[in-house]
Parts: C-alpha cells; sequence; structure tokens
C-alpha cells in the first residue's frame, strides 16, 4: 500500500515542486493541505480507521474526494486516459478504500445536482464511470435536480457508508450539518424509473442494477 509521503513524492516528481506547483488549487497544494487537514481531522477524533483496516493514505483519499480535491480525483475516474502517476494512484486508494468500507443498508439515497443534461427518458441505463457521492439525508434543497436512488440490497449493491470514516461537514464551522455520505464504486450501473418536476425542480428515480 503506497503511504501518503510516498504519493506526494510522486505529485512532485509529476509537476514539480517550484512555486507554480505549490499555488492555490494545483495538484501538489491540494494533497499537502489535505494531509494537513486529514491530520487535524485526526488530532480532533473525527476520523475512524475502521480497527485500522484502512491505511492513512486511503482514509487522505476520501477526505480528499469529500473535500476540495474532488474534481481531481473525479477527472480522472471518468477520464482514466488523462491520468498520470500521481492521480492513478489517488484512484487506486479510493477504489481499495471502498472495498473496506461497510456497504449501504439504506432504502433509498439522495442527490442533488447543479445542472441537467436532460437526458434521463424511461427505463434508460446509466454507467456512472467515476465515484458517485450520494447521502442517506435529503438535506442539500437549493440545487436544480433531485435524484432519488433505490440502492440494492447490502450483499450486491457497491454502495459504501464513507461517512464512518469521515462524515463531512460534521466539523469547524459545519458541526450542526453533517451530510452522511454514502459513495458509489466506479462503473455502477442504474436504470431511470420515473422522472418528474415538484416545485419547479426535476426528480430522478434511479435504482441501481447488479453488475459484475
Amino acid at each position: 500500500m503506497i503511504t501518503i509521503e510516498e504519493l506526494i513524492s510522486i505529485a512532485e516528481e509529476v509537476y514539480g515542486n517550484e512555486n507554480k506547483a505549490n499555488e492555490r488549487n494545483a495538484p501538489l497544494w491540494l494533497i499537502k493541505e489535505h494531509v494537513k487537514a486529514l491530520n487535524n481531522l485526526i488530532s480532533s477524533n473525527k476520523i475512524n480507521t475502521l480497527d485500522d483496516h484502512l491505511s492513512k493514505s486511503e482514509v487522505l483519499s476520501i477526505v480528499m474526494l469529500e473535500g476540495f480535491a474532488f474534481d481531481l480525483i473525479q477527472n480522472t475516474a471518468f477520464n482514466p486516459e488523462k491520468s498520470n502517476n500521481f492521480t492513478k494512484n489517488l484512484v487506486d486508494l479510493l477504489d481499495s478504500a471502498l472495498l473496506k468500507i461497510p456497504k449501504c443498508i439504506e432504502p433509498v439515497l439522495y442527490r442533488y445536482d447543479k445542472y441537467d443534461n436532460g437526458d434521463h427518458v424511461l427505463d434508460k441505463k446509466i454507467c456512472i464511470k467515476g465515484f458517485f457521492t450520494t447521502s442517506k439525508e435529503d438535506y442539500d434543497k437549493d440545487n436544480l435536480l433531485l435524484w432519488i436512488i433505490t440502492p440494492l440490497s447490502p450483499e450486491k449493491t457497491k454502495a459504501h457508508e464513507i461517512y464512518r470514516v469521515y462524515n463531512h461537514g460534521d466539523y469547524g464551522k459545519c458541526d450542526d450539518d453533517p451530510e452522511y455520505q454514502i459513495e458509489f464504486e466506479r462503473g455502477t450501473v442504474f436504470v431511470v424509473k420515473k422522472t418528474k418536476v415538484i416545485n419547479g425542480r426535476k426528480t430522478i428515480y434511479i435504482n441501481e442494477l447488479e453488475t459484475k
């Protein structure tokens, strides 16, 4: 299992370690800032390593996904041909972490999106190439599009309760607003069961499909 120190070294090899590489929101800056955040979370007892089944680097990948490095991870997950040695290792860590995290036991999940591509016809199958972030709580009502997701049974679902490791929102300024995030593995397939508009917001009902 690759360590955080090794991951930072790979990032420095890929991006260099000059001023530009350490500018805000640059990949090297992102990993260093999230390592600081992870250490603060650990010292505040906000991290659960599931009886040490998760390595610190695997937990870092979760914190980065739930933090402000999600684009770095998702861009690689959705477009693996554009990955480099750093981003590939980061996605591999998250893949590994999810498989160690308890599967979802919730009957219904929710996800809000800011954008709607309009392509959600009945019975259409949707394969999510990247990670698909949802919540067991219907808490964020300000966005344009609502997904209501029915996962498979806990034995068959590809959804994992990452909030058991780190419950984003349950820290700092957002102590009273934990997000209870549940993450689907890459390549999960869904089918559209129904769409409707409620109070001006499109709502899409999808069911997870069983795949190998």
